[in-house]
């Protein structure tokens, strides 16, 4: 029988654009095709990545991380993409009436363009090296740097913006997923720890923590983080209409109206400590979700998100557990019990809202007027 999408069920916005080809509980043999998603094409084809913008064109996601072996995965990237990078992250080395300060600012966000535009186009391990500094022409210090941790100063000359945060988010959350990855955390774990701002410990996510989300009526944002609350005030608006599963899960962050009972993060394999207790008055003076996502060395750390915004911690929690619920069911789709049937509406609205947020993506970073 053809799976339909509950978007389609109830007339709303159809989705040809994300195919689940393979096994649906593992995310190293989930393939996509991203680059079917119009807005998504027409930003790769727009900066001349015309092979990758290739409807027919399957994305495998997954994350290899061939740079900590010693070769970036920017040499395996085809002659399109070695061309936009070099054409992005060259010009503004090439203007001498810029200032330094003026390059720098520019720099970063051609690199955060470059990060984006690979992601989307499939090449997940390529994006992460390009956020991490990782440029055409500093392969060979690059290479260095990630087999030989510690050793240099890589991280304090090549620091992440907080877009690059985001994007670094993203990319162990949908090309990672469940699977174990870089400091032997899941990807899921990794995504959280970044999306509040990693080493910087922000105490909410990045989109609800440096913008006001209400003020957006009259004033178009022009800086990348702005146009981040953007995506995601956008993306809160379809999931209230669309994704009535998920935003009862808590996908947008809502004030408890109870005193909640302690629960366990799935997300963590890594047993916590006791969470130490808020003051009342500081309790009273907030609206949202607290979350324990990792902070580094086996510890963790609290995260507010306020009440209203698109929780990001919350929807990498509904994506584990739906991938372990797949898992128990070897993959298979049964709708044969009311209770299967609501898994299966959850996986398909957990896939609209992916392909949704990186449809906003391409829209409001790439192809905007505000843009990069």
């Amino acid at each position: 029988m053809t799976r339909q999408k509950p978007w389609v069920q109830l007339g709303l916005l159809p989705c040809t654009a994300i195919a689940f080809l393979l096994c649906p509980c593992c995310h190293a043999t989930t393939h996509w095709q991203w680059n079917s998603i119009p807005v998504i094409g027409n930003a790769l084809q727009a900066h001349g990545m015309t092979d990758t913008a290739d409807a027919s064109v399957i994305i495998n996601p997954s994350l290899e991380y061939p740079i900590f072996h010693g070769k970036s995965a920017l040499w395996s990237l085809p002659d399109s993409c070695h061309e936009m990078i070099q054409r992005e992250l060259s010009s503004l080395s090439s203007s001498s009436s810029s200032s330094d300060d003026d390059n720098d600012v520019g720099k970063k966000k051609k690199k955060e363009k470059v990060a984006l535009l690979l992601m989307l186009a499939g090449y997940g391990d390529a994006a992460h090296d390009v956020l991490l500094g990782t440029t055409l022409d500093n392969l060979q210090e690059a290479e260095y740097a990630a087999t030989h941790r510690g050793q240099t100063n890589w991280a304090g000359e090549h620091p992440l913006s907080d877009l690059d945060d985001v994007l670094h988010s993203l990319i162990h959350r949908i090309y990672e997923g469940s699977t174990h990855g870089e400091g032997g955390y899941t990807g899921y774990e990794n995504a959280q720890y970044w999306c509040a701002g990693g080493p910087k410990k922000y105490e909410a996510p990045i989109a609800a923590a440096k913008a006001e989300w209400n003020n957006y009526e009259a004033t178009t944002p022009t800086t990348g983080v702005l146009l981040l609350a953007k995506v995601y005030q956008e993306l809160c608006q379809l999931a209230l209409k669309n994704t009535p599963i998920c935003v009862s899960r808590g996908i947008i962050a809502q004030a408890p109206t109870a005193e909640a009972a302690p629960t366990i993060d799935k997300t963590s394999t890594v047993t916590k400590p006791q969470q130490a207790k808020e003051s009342d008055q500081h309790k009273r003076s907030r609206r949202g979700v607290s979350h324990s996502i990792i902070a580094g060395g086996g510890k963790f750390r609290d995260v507010f998100v306020p009440e209203g915004c698109w929780d990001p911690i919350a929807f990498c929690q509904l994506l584990l557990e739906n991938d372990e619920e797949m898992k128990k069911n070897g993959g298979k789709e049964d709708t044969t019990t009311n209770t299967n049937h609501r898994r299966l509406l959850l996986q398909q609205e957990l896939e609209y809202l992916t392909e949704k947020e990186l449809e906003l993506l391409a829209k409001h970073l790439l192809l905007s007027s505000s843009s990069f």
